[in-house]
């Protein structure tokens, strides 16, 4: 299940203190929030919100991811607050105080105490030895309580910190939505690296099809300045001896 906004609170202020509460407000059912924006909405420094994020990531409360600020050249961190550690801290903290709770429970069962008639103090027996069952406050002797009103208050508090665990501890289930959106965003970026692919292969093979045309024309060069060597000297009937005189006028050289 979702938290509610106060159980957020509570725990915020337990791990990080009361200054981080507004932080995680604005970023709460959002998701990558600039930290210079938030700067801007708390009327802190960047450096004053990198602190209480710092805080924050201590505990895992919050993710980053980081983009290039291709003008300035340095890094943006854009922060996301993680629900999901939250609701486990939230039942960590539930199952200690269900723990004290209960261990207190145990005591008003078991336990015997004294209290003060004017409402001063309430001890154990163990408390009231050391005082000599006197009050320290007001002086009056301390009179020996059975209370069970007590013992129901506390029993009701576990009940309802039990309810509240088992309510945080079921799972969420994710919308189908954003599953399709994500996909589709995959999409769009294999789309986008195949076309750069197919552009670097086109432009080789127009590279190779310059090289073709050239290699043609030199050869064609060639084959026109055999012939010309050919009709001038006469060596149509003698092949070998033009081979030869080829060889050293265009190879040697």
């Amino acid at each position: 299940m979702i938290l509610t906004d106060k159980e957020v609170e509570d725990i915020i202020k337990e791990l990080a203190g009361n200054h981080a509460v507004s932080l995680v407000m604005l970023i709460k059912d959002k998701e990558n929030v600039s930290e210079f924006k938030l700067a801007e909405k708390l009327n802190l420094t960047v450096n004053q919100v990198r602190t209480i994020l710092y805080e924050l990531s201590a505990h895992n409360l919050v993710k980053f991811t980081r983009k290039k600020d291709k003008k300035k050249g340095w890094y943006i961190y854009f922060w996301t607050f993680d629900e999901r550690r939250a609701r486990e801290l939230v039942v960590q903290s539930m199952k200690r105080k269900l723990e004290i709770l209960e261990s207190r429970l145990g005591l008003e069962k078991t336990g015997t105490f004294f209290a003060c008639p004017g409402g001063c103090i309430r001890m154990t027996y163990e408390n009231a030895m050391e005082v000599n069952f006197v009050c320290p406050e007001c002086g009056k002797i301390l009179v020996e309580k059975k209370s069970q009103r007590d013992a129901e208050v506390i029993r009701k508090d576990i009940e309802a910190i039990k309810n509240e665990i088992d309510r945080l501890s079921t799972p969420i289930v994710e919308e189908p939505v954003k599953v399709i959106k994500k996909r589709k965003k995959l999409k769009k970026k294999s789309k986008k690296k195949l076309k750069k692919k197919i552009k670097k292969l086109k432009r080789k093979i127009r590279k190779l099809k310059k090289k073709i045309k050239r290699l043609k024309r030199e050869k064609r060069k060639i084959k026109k300045q055999r012939t010309k060597f050919k009709n001038r000297y006469g060596f149509n009937k003698n092949k070998k001896l033009m081979k030869k005189y080829f060889n050293k006028k265009f190879k040697r050289r």
